[in-house]
């Protein structure tokens, strides 16, 4: 996804597994057996519009080395 926006491209990760109707439309669309289970889709394309970058880097979500471990 990053290389994709590196081109100018626009990539979104879209969950497929577990929702069974989702499940379903893509086996059927990609003639998959049903021993397997498509996880996502990740459709790729020329945005139509461009949202303004968002900073949403947070301090207090950052941990060192654990989970609760803030860096001293």
């Amino acid at each position: 996804m990053l290389a994709a926006h590196d081109f100018g491209l626009g990539a979104v990760w879209t969950g497929i597994y577990p929702m069974k109707d989702r499940v379903d439309g893509f086996r059927k669309a990609f003639g998959l057996p049903d021993h397997v289970f498509p996880l996502g889709l990740v459709p790729i394309g020329y945005p139509a519009q461009k949202p303004a970058l968002q900073d949403r880097y947070t301090e207090d979500k950052v941990y060192h080395n654990r989970y609760g471990q803030k860096k001293e």
